[in-house]
């Protein structure tokens, strides 16, 4: 979708207003977090894609080292249940 716009002034900065329908081809909603780019005297602007909280906790996991905690055995010491 190609679409025209004009930059306009936005208190110290200048901003674009995109349509609701090019938001929305985009895969993008307001609020989101996007990255701009700049190359080559184009701007380029892209969904920031978010880690899944288990992907997140697994970046930086080595199966070669041994686990982060200690693995303790406990027996039972009065009334409870086992």
């Amino acid at each position: 979708m190609k679409t025209k716009s004009k930059l306009r002034k936005w208190g110290n900065s200048q901003g674009i207003i995109l349509s609701a329908e090019m938001i929305k081809n985009a895969g993008l909603s307001v609020g989101e977090e996007v990255s701009l780019d700049v190359k080559n005297g184009e701007i380029t602007i892209a969904p920031i894609k978010k880690k899944s909280r288990l992907a997140y906790l697994l970046d930086n996991y080595d199966p070669s080292q041994p686990y982060p905690f200690e693995r303790v055995e406990l027996s039972p010491t009065d009334n409870e249940i086992i």
